[in-house]
């Protein structure tokens, strides 16, 4: 997701698919490298509450030992300042994704053991990478800004989707998370519902009318909505990767709507 929202504010801030390669593979270092830093923190700081939600993984086997993981963690934040080579702007943007990471995770009152967790997430992997994409081209607009927002928001609200299949675990820990309070049912109908709404709010409020974004939508959803039929295994294993891969498309997708049409 942040390679995608990378790439779709560079389009729109320099109005065309076409981007400077080099400017765009240093973005895509320092956001992989920020995003894995914020993973390996999380790992180390939530290494209690995987023992129960998720004791498959290398921490919680015995399989990677903690310091090291956090000496990790310490190393690909170490290399956020790159972004200056873009603009203050950039790396301003770049710093603030770096302080969520640390709120995510950091004690006493780490923001991802909360239901803070869905918008911080949003922000640090939608919100920042696509203000910054289009901040190394240009200025962001107040279309960016709107664009930005609205993928935020989506990703807001498909967020708990991701806790879906840890609920159980998640109960056992004590974490918070919505499918642990409202259910599974409840919060499909949360995410489903805040979504629809979202794409209200953009069809009715976008700069480029109403018939332009029902003209994505239906584009997005000739080609995405048949990969159901061939994704059953993978629903079963874990529907938020599903959503994952539909969010990189449909980012892609309204790349290429915003450039030439």
């Amino acid at each position: 997701m942040v390679v995608g929202s990378l790439y779709l504010g560079m389009v729109l801030g320099g109005g065309s698919l076409r981007v400077p390669l080099p400017s765009f593979l240093l973005l895509c270092l320092v956001g992989a490298a920020v995003s894995a830093g914020s993973h390996a923190l999380n790992m180390y700081f939530d290494l209690e509450l995987d023992r129960f939600s998720h004791p498959d993984r290398p921490l919680p086997r015995g399989r990677l030992r903690g310091k090291r993981l956090l000496l990790l963690s310490l190393l690909l934040f170490s290399l956020s300042p790159l972004s200056l080579l873009l603009s203050p702007s950039v790396l301003l943007l770049t710093s603030l994704g770096v302080l969520l990471g640390l709120l995510y995770s950091l004690p006493p009152f780490p923001l991802g053991r909360w239901y803070t967790s869905y918008p911080v997430s949003s922000l640090g992997y939608v919100f920042l990478p696509m203000l910054a994409g289009a901040s190394s081209l240009s200025p962001p607009s107040g279309e960016v800004l709107g664009v930005a927002l609205f993928f935020t928001l989506l990703s807001f609200f498909l967020s708990p989707l991701k806790d879906l299949k840890d609920r159980r675990g998640d109960e056992r820990a004590g974490k918070p998370t919505l499918p642990v309070r409202l259910g599974v049912r409840r919060t499909l109908l949360f995410s489903l519902s805040g979504s629809l709404l979202t794409f209200l709010c953009f069809l009715l409020l976008n700069s480029r009318g109403p018939w332009w974004f029902l003209s994505y939508l239906t584009c997005t959803g000739t080609l995405l909505l048949p990969t159901l039929f061939f994704s059953e295994g993978l629903l079963k294993r874990d529907p938020f990767w599903l959503v994952r891969l539909w969010a990189l498309a449909a980012q892609l997708l309204f790349a290429g709507w915003w450039a030439y049409l």
